[in-house]
């Protein structure tokens, strides 16, 4: 019990910093998706997906962020949205292939 509220203790104090982080530089994909992270482990999917939708929006190849709202929308049942973020992530490296 004391290791999952310490974890929920780191948690909530990523969340807090990293929102002061994203209130000084808005447009950063990399503390965005952080903060996904950090809402996920707070148990707040749809919080944890907005912050990686925002991640994505500023950087469209940030994949950990694809990824993770593949997998979150997976678990909680969003099957659409699972599906089209391993397809976003295909088509950009397909598109790399075809310019290289």
């Amino acid at each position: 019990m004391i290791l999952v509220q310490r974890r929920g203790d780191r948690a909530a104090e990523a969340r807090e910093n990293l929102e002061k982080a994203i209130a000084i530089h808005d447009r950063n994909p990399r503390a965005w998706n952080a903060l996904g992270v950090a809402w996920m482990q707070l148990a707040a999917p749809e919080k944890a997906i907005e912050g990686w939708t925002k991640a994505v929006a500023y950087n469209p190849k940030q994949y950990d962020a694809l990824y993770n709202i593949g997998l979150v929308s997976a678990r909680t049942g969003d099957k659409a949205r699972a599906r089209e973020r391993p397809r976003a992530i295909r088509r950009d490296r397909a598109s790399r292939a075809i310019c290289a």
